[in-house]
């Protein structure tokens, strides 16, 4: 109810001055930018949501094994930047304890049979994570599941070429926030155009 009475109060003022724009208008241009962040804010959580109650509508039809999400994940990072340590792995984790990370991958070692774990010679305090034969065709039915997802939300946005591009741009934006803020540096390799 919050964020409808949210909502509704952006949109009543955002066409009370989109169409009667005057001198006297009495509402300030951060008041207006705070009202437009709150209504990003909304839209993004009522896109977030339906999102997530379409994935998990097609999760049970579509779900590639017995992975836990924090598994798949694992999974994505290590066919993202390739030969990772357990420590690289559990630094894109830092609420999560060195322990869970390690029990995690060795259950995706030693009972999935989805990464291999070696030791590096030259430092044999540091153990090495690689995908598998088997893990890496697990990735690729992973990456097809989210494609269907991500195509099925492209559909519903409905954007011409020229708000695609400028969607695009946005996205990648975004992306690159969220790259220094957690710190990624993943391989270009890991990015695919479609």
């Amino acid at each position: 109810m919050l964020i409808s009475c949210k909502t509704t109060l952006y949109k009543s003022y955002f066409l009370y001055y989109k169409y009667f724009p005057t001198s006297y208008n009495r509402i300030g241009t951060s008041d207006q930018e705070e009202l437009m962040k709150k209504h990003t804010e909304s839209l993004i959580y009522d896109m977030a949501f339906r999102v997530r109650l379409y994935i998990a509508s097609k999760i049970s039809e579509k779900k590639v094994g017995d992975l836990t999400d924090r598994e798949s994940l694992i999974i994505e990072l290590i066919g993202m930047k390739g030969s990772m340590s357990i420590s690289e792995i559990g630094n894109f984790y830092p609420k999560v304890s060195s322990s869970t990370i390690s029990t995690t991958i060795t259950g995706l070692w030693k009972d999935k049979k989805l990464v291999d774990k070696k030791i590096l010679p030259q430092n044999q305090r540091i153990t090495t994570v690689n995908l598998t034969d088997e893990g890496r065709t697990v990735l690729e039915q992973i990456k097809k599941n989210q494609s269907d997802v991500f195509n099925t939300v492209t559909t519903s946005l409905g954007l011409s070429v020229e708000q695609k591009e400028s969607f695009q741009s946005i996205l990648e934006h975004a992306i690159g926030y969220f790259d220094e803020m957690l710190g990624l540096e993943l391989n270009e390799a890991g990015v695919e155009v479609a």
